[in-house]
């Protein structure tokens, strides 16, 4: 079978690995410059980093603990810590180099475009349609498949389908990320994580 994904990020890396593992012919396309998503890793001019969406993850089921483990033995991941001003006991993973490196690990050996920006899904002939136009030095292009998957936010899921299957309407809220390179030591929590409730400022 021939799939398309759509969305480069955690979930449509980890569908397309599981598909492409069980034998399937699988096509990434992503409209970022990179794969990752929310698995994104800023590098500053003095060498310094910072993961600008998700910076550790937990574990909830024991598919996903597999894979973790895996990870572990492979030197990517690392317990980071089990709570911030004091421990909870619940394992946060973080993983060597910045998150992004765990999705570059995810999409290797898989097919991803990156920088391709899908334009419209529909389905003829019982087969799924996926166009992109010409934009950011990539040929518009068209690929036709058996199955799709659309991983992206449901805004932008809603706009792909266009119309041809039902979205739910569902808003987002925007989150304010603020990247800071002291140019001297602070004082944190031994986990090198912080943790601030109801505070005035942040």
């Amino acid at each position: 079978m021939e799939v398309v994904v759509v969305g480069a990020g955690v979930a449509g890396l980890a569908a397309a690995r599981a598909l492409a593992d069980a034998g399937h012919r699988v096509t990434v396309l992503d409209k970022g410059r990179r794969v990752g998503g929310r698995l994104s890793t800023r590098v500053f001019a003095n060498g310094g980093r910072a993961d600008a969406g998700a910076q550790f993850f937990t574990v909830r089921s024991d598919e996903f603990a597999r894979a973790v483990t895996t990870w572990q033995a492979i030197g990517l991941v690392h317990e980071w810590c089990r709570g911030f001003s004091s421990s909870d006991g619940h394992p946060r993973y973080a993983v060597r180099g910045g998150m992004r490196q765990l999705a570059a690990a995810m999409a290797s050996g898989l097919e991803v475009r990156c920088s391709i920006y899908v334009e419209h899904i529909r389905v003829e002939a019982n087969r799924v349609v996926v166009d992109w136009p010409e934009a950011h030095g990539h040929e518009a292009g068209r690929l036709v498949a058996d199955a799709v998957i659309v991983t992206v936010p449901v805004p932008q899921a809603a706009a792909l389908l266009g119309g041809d299957v039902f979205v739910p309407s569902i808003s987002y809220l925007p989150t304010l990320s603020l990247m800071v390179a002291p140019d001297r030591g602070v004082e944190i929590s031994p986990s090198g994580g912080l943790q601030v409730a109801d505070d005035p400022v942040w």
